[in-house]
């Protein structure tokens, strides 16, 4: 099964947050009390990368390169989550995500992450 988004990149991730206002007609940092643009310390803001902005939802994504060289597809939050589900293949093309999911997934072990970093696939939870 697969699950599609259709998107659009923006270069900087101020556009991505004008996108994202546009579309839910709200602010990213909206409701969450001292929490701004200017205040929030994230590693990703300055980020030189593609930012995707879900043309259905407003959701945020981006693409992290992990320390062992493992491409992962994120979604921007004002809160973190960990997870211990497998891993999905992520094809990210011109307007569109596409998250495969066949019930089984990648395992998540240094050796699965080693040949999914060699092979260049995108991965998500």
């Amino acid at each position: 099964m697969a699950t599609q988004i259709r998107i659009q990149c923006c270069e900087t991730i101020d556009e991505a947050l004008a996108k994202h206002a546009q579309i839910t007609g709200s602010e990213f940092f909206e409701c969450y009390e001292n929490s701004k643009r200017s205040t929030v310390k994230c590693a990703e803001w300055n980020r030189e990368s593609m930012w995707m902005v879900d043309l259905d939802k407003g959701d945020i994504y981006y693409i992290t390169e992990c320390p062992d060289r493992l491409l992962v597809l994120n979604k921007l939050s004002l809160c973190s989550c960990m997870d211990n589900n497998p891993f999905k293949t992520v094809c990210v093309s011109e307007g569109l995500i596409t998250i495969y999911d066949d019930g089984r997934g990648h395992s998540r072990s240094a050796i699965s992450r080693k040949a999914l970093a060699a092979l260049n696939v995108i991965v998500t939870t």
